[in-house]
């Protein structure tokens, strides 16, 4: 048996989104004479490979970033410093968020920071995770990351991962399904109904007056205040042709020429399509969030007699893992001895 040390590295392949190329890249590497492994990671773009320590890493590097510029140029190749790593990668939680568009947005703005590495923000789970470069100022990129939060999608609830919190509001960034949110809006809408209906009832007695316009008007600012408000801030801020501009241009042009219940009642069925839209958000947020629970946080990995504890990130392809009655299984793999019965209905809907 051969007692040769293994070097282990791992590359992050910013901008692949090809599923094809991937597998390309991944089956190019592994043919390489100095690598022993390879392993593409397509969901979080990571490349992570095997060689002998006795070959020159710098060469083996370059050969594969050539393969990998062949196969899909304008990638962006970054080796990662596995001595190095977690050491400056954060998290921030943003309760509150319900908008996929701005999500997208905050993540694109944030990755453009000269002092992040990388970026990325999963919208089911509200977590912002970012890496800093060496040379970067936390406190600074910090006030730089809220403010452009903050310009992009304003009211958010920001708080770092170790809940420390660096915003005023109060609303619990756990809440997945953003419940208090929910309630505010219903309560915000059923009020505007209220005053709504009561500016309708005016009309059709023929008491249409100034005190039935004033009454549309103050349905229409409870109702679609926030509206204006955000395609205000927005439009400041270079976004103009947005949902919250086009309402308002609608909704106020509709205001200019007297046609006030029309204005109010626009308004009201695009603040309920938003409530119902945040509401189904939320449920698909909690479905996903159970699911997730079931994935395992560890792995058994079996060296030689020993049995160690270890993340499943750090499983090669060929180790051999344990599973331990009521255990949950980490990878996919080949089961190489024992039997037993496993609980599959979170995936499939059977129980076994």
């Amino acid at each position: 048996m051969s007692s040769e040390v293994i070097n282990k590295k791992e590359m992050i392949l910013g901008g692949l989104s090809c599923a094809h190329c991937a597998t390309e890249i991944e089956e190019a590497v592994g043919k390489l004479d100095e690598v022993k492994s390879a392993n593409l990671n397509f969901l979080n773009k990571k490349l992570s490979f095997e060689m002998q320590d006795s070959v020159n890493e710098s060469q083996v590097i370059d050969k594969i970033v050539n393969k990998i510029n062949i196969i899909e140029p304008g990638i962006d190749i970054k080796l990662k410093d596995t001595a190095k790593a977690n050491s400056n990668k954060k998290e921030m939680i943003l309760g509150g968020l319900s908008c996929a568009h701005c999500a997208s947005q905050i993540e694109e703005a944030i990755g453009k920071f000269d002092e992040i590495k990388s970026s990325n923000l999963n919208f089911v789970n509200k977590k912002l995770s970012y890496e800093l470069t060496s040379q970067a100022d936390e406190k600074v990129v910090l006030e730089k990351i809220i403010d452009k939060i903050n310009t992009i999608e304003p009211g958010l609830d920001i708080q770092m991962k170790s809940g420390k919190k660096q915003s005023e509001h109060s609303e619990d960034s756990h809440d997945h399904g953003g419940g208090e949110h929910n309630k505010k809006e219903l309560v915000k809408l059923l009020l505007g109904v209220a005053v709504y209906i009561l500016g309708i009832y005016q009309t059709a007695t023929g008491n249409e007056s100034i005190v039935s316009s004033v009454i549309f008007v103050v349905a229409y600012l409870v109702i679609g205040g926030d509206v204006l408000l955000k395609a205000i801030k927005n439009a400041t801020n270079g976004r103009v042709f947005d949902e919250n501009f086009l309402m308002s241009i609608a909704t106020v042009g509709a205001l200019a020429i007297g046609e006030l219940a029309e204005a109010v009642g626009v308004m009201l069925f695009y603040k309920i399509g938003e409530y119902l839209q945040d509401m189904a958000v939320g449920k698909s947020r909690k479905s996903i969030t159970a699911l997730m629970e079931i994935r395992a946080d560890y792995a058994n990995l079996k060296v030689g007699s020993e049995i160690k504890v270890v993340s499943p990130e750090d499983i090669n392809i060929g180790d051999i893992i344990v599973i331990k009655p009521g255990e949950k299984v980490p990878l996919d793999g080949v089961v190489v001895e024992g039997s037993s019965m496993l609980d599959t209905s979170a995936i499939t809907g059977e129980s076994v």
